[in-house]
């Protein structure tokens, strides 16, 4: 299944919603539509992931960047809080309050 590939976006997420707690296949999903510069085509399968498996924090990491790039930023900021709330520690967390802050910022600032 290449990134490239019209019908690739659509096989992963079949096979996504078919297999909505499967975190590999979820992933598979996310690298396809951020290749495609869709990225709002994999937030339903991610927000079923979580559902699913509530403390996985690497998935709101994703959930985050993937909702930020599809300018959802509320949703953004949403996913990166809970990432944070489960994994304070994680090596990219610093990486993710900074985002986090500068997305809070763009909000207050949107007027």
């Amino acid at each position: 299944m290449s990134g490239t590939d019209p019908q690739a976006l659509a096989d992963a997420q079949a096979a996504a919603k078919s297999a909505p707690g499967d975190q590999d296949v979820v992933l598979g999903l996310v690298t396809i539509a951020t290749s495609q510069n869709n990225p709002s085509s994999a937030l339903p399968a991610v927000a079923a992931y979580t559902r699913i498996n509530p403390r996985d924090a690497q998935m709101y990491a994703y959930w985050g960047q993937l909702a930020e790039q599809a300018g959802q930023r509320n949703q953004a900021i949403l996913a990166y809080q809970r990432f944070l709330d489960l994994a304070p520690q994680d090596t990219v967390a610093p990486d993710i309050r900074q985002r986090l802050a500068e997305l809070t910022k763009q909000g207050s600032s949107a007027g």
